[in-house]
């Protein structure tokens, strides 16, 4: 098996492991798994420096995800992996809220109690921030997401 690390922020980290375990094998079953196989090269590159204020994820790749001789993820697509998994925490994070929130819930602790849930502190990232993507996503004020009953 291939070995490599993911470049994630460290709330994303937490989510990551909390959603595939501390050392995910790769599976075409996974969207995480579809997105490090696409991501194979034939060409070997050197391992990635550590990027400062990042956290790694670990992910093998299975042999048999290799017959067609890829050996190695460039720099720019496990960056981009990053980012897809980032995206994937905002977009699970909404999706939560969302549902939440149309039940008549308030957005805010609803918010804090899912961080809880994936052990993700005040350290990893801050409330508001994730309150402000949030917003954004809802492309609104929040109360017009309410089931009016």
């Amino acid at each position: 098996m291939i070995k490599i690390s993911i470049p994630v922020e460290r709330h994303v980290h937490k989510y990551l492991e909390m959603r595939y375990g501390t050392q995910y094998v790769a599976s075409k079953r996974s969207l995480l798994g579809l997105q490090v196989i696409q991501a194979l090269r034939s060409k070997y590159k050197k391992p990635l420096k550590k990027i400062p204020n990042f956290m790694e994820y670990a992910v093998e790749i299975p042999e048999h995800c290799l017959r067609t001789k890829k050996q190695a993820i460039s720099k720019s697509n496990l960056l981009h992996l990053g980012i897809c998994m980032g995206t994937l925490f905002d977009e699970d994070l909404c999706k939560y809220l969302d549902i939440q929130v149309s039940q008549g819930k308030k957005a805010l602790p609803e918010l804090k109690a899912w961080l809880t849930f994936h052990h993700i502190n005040e350290n990893d990232v801050k409330v508001e921030t994730l309150y402000k993507v949030y917003q954004r996503h809802c492309k609104g004020p929040i109360k017009a997401k309410k089931n009016v009953a």
